[in-house]
């Protein structure tokens, strides 16, 4: 995993992981790579974040994701 060979960034506040995660993402957009797909992902982003502005409430966060596929699993 990335982290293990680089203890310094793990060990940033989440933050600064935040501010690296743009960073690296405008780093790769400067590389020239497919533009198209990054404007699909792009208008993905958009989409969903237009859909929990109209329906905030439906918003599942990560742990409860998580607790209802574990209690599939049984």
């Amino acid at each position: 995993m990335i982290l293990d060979a680089h203890p310094s960034v793990a060990a940033l506040p989440s933050s600064e992981k935040v501010a690296l995660i743009n960073e690296l993402w405008d780093d790769i957009l400067g590389e020239g790579t497919d533009s198209q797909r990054h404007r699909e992902i792009e208008a993905e982003l958009k989409l969903a974040a237009a859909e929990h502005e109209k329906n905030p409430a439906d918003l599942v966060s990560w742990a409860e994701v998580k607790e209802r596929a574990q209690a599939g699993k049984e």
